[in-house]
């Protein structure tokens, strides 16, 4: 199921250990906080293998799912495969 992802408090770190892109495009850490959002949509058609998600910090971790309407995913433009990196500028301009 396609479904927005806010992590709040603490970190998430979610690989994709069978996806095409390089070893070091399957993989990224989030913070919680004002970046934390992320639409996880790893659906059996684009992702058979899915992802593999461990939770890092001793600090508590808190996250808010919310599904997608119709479980689609929103318009978007793909930049590139994988997550997004700080050297793309405030990721995307959120």
């Amino acid at each position: 199921m396609a479904r927005y992802s806010l992590i709040m408090a603490g970190e998430v770190h979610i690989k994709t250990p069978n996806a095409n892109p390089p070893a070091k495009r399957n993989e990224v850490c989030i913070q919680g906080g004002r970046y934390g959002w992320l639409i996880a949509a790893d659906t059996v058609d684009v992702a058979v293998k899915g992802h593999v998600t461990e939770f890092p910090s001793d600090e508590s971790t808190v996250i808010a799912q919310l599904p997608v309407k119709d479980n689609k995913v929103p318009k978007h433009k793909l930049l590139h495969d994988g997550p997004c990196t700080e050297e793309q500028g405030d990721f995307a301009g959120l």
